[in-house]
């Protein structure tokens, strides 16, 4: 009598053309052509939203950024381009058209190579970026560092490079050995204004949209809405607190003693109701059953 051996591949095997149908889905189309974003700086700004322009200018993490800055990186918002590689080459050509390089100089070279940041290093590194602040966009400079390890002895650079607008950026260094190139620092400088720039207008676009749906549904001070969901957790009331755009509210859940306070952007609520052909089916104002004054503060 003959035996079959199966060796322990052999279920693998088996199964081999569901696990490459299985990654085959997974993978991205192979022809799909990469989102990008035509920009023509000549145009006035586009409006957002229904009746919204880019304002002259918004500020945001301290910062300031002007409309053209929110404009190219809107554009490739509008675009659809997600990852951070892809969004900052879409608008490479437009942010170095509007932001050209003026100066490659190097103030100074600082290599004496102090091994920790002592105070003469502090005061070196204040000094070198008070005078980049007002230098023309691209002026550089480098700071040593000295460092020993079972690889032997050297320096690390710390760069700054000034943006031409009043701001002093520090590109990493850590993967660069030796005195770090200058193409790479005003690369790496360019690749984080237009990060930031990204986060500003995602988060202005954010704010305008609370602003449109406290406007939309005509939410005040007051207003009671049932059966809210915030987060994925559903409560019974809530009592709104207006700040526009952040709204506050006082919730309440059905057969709990507990009390909630939650504060956020007007779009975090999610009402039934209000999603339907009939909002504002189930908003009142409040009357003699509101809840004590404290309890309607707002919440940071």
């Amino acid at each position: 009598m003959r035996f079959l051996s199966l060796s322990p591949l052999d279920p693998l095997t088996a199964h081999f053309p569901l696990f490459a149908f299985a990654l085959y889905l997974r993978l991205p189309p192979q022809d799909a052509a990469m989102p990008t974003a035509v920009i023509d700086l000549n145009l006035p700004a586009q409006p957002i939203g229904a009746s919204e322009t880019i304002p002259d200018s918004f500020r945001h993490d301290n910062r300031l950024f002007t409309r053209q800055q929110l404009a190219i990186a809107g554009a490739a918002l509008d675009a659809g381009v997600f990852y951070q590689t892809a969004f900052a080459e879409c608008c490479l050509n437009a942010w170095n058209a509007a932001h050209p390089h003026a100066s490659q100089l190097c103030l100074t070279v600082d290599a004496e190579g102090q091994p920790s940041w002592t105070e003469h290093t502090r005061e070196r590194r204040e000094a070198m970026e008070s005078e980049l602040k007002s230098a023309p966009r691209g002026t550089w400079a480098l700071l040593g560092r000295s460092y020993r390890n079972s690889s032997g002895n050297g320096i690390t650079y710390a760069a700054f490079i000034a943006d031409g607008m009043g701001d002093v950026h520090e590109p990493h260094t850590s993967d660069l050995l030796g005195e770090p190139p200058y193409q790479t620092l005003y690369d790496r400088m360019v690749t984080m204004e237009i990060y930031l720039a990204r986060r500003a207008e995602e988060r202005r676009r954010s704010l305008l949209a609370s602003h449109q749906r406290i406007a939309g549904f005509c939410w005040t001070t007051g207003t009671v809405l049932r059966d809210v969901c915030i987060g994925g957790t559903t409560y019974s009331t809530a009592v709104l607190t207006v700040d526009a755009p952040y709204v506050s509210a006082f919730l309440t859940k059905r057969g709990s003693k507990k009390r909630f306070q939650w504060r956020g952007l007007a779009q975090a609520l999610r009402i039934p109701d209000y999603e339907s052909d009939t909002p504002g089916l189930r908003c009142s104002l409040l009357g003699d059953d509101a809840p004590p004054s404290d309890s309607q503060a707002v919440v940071s």
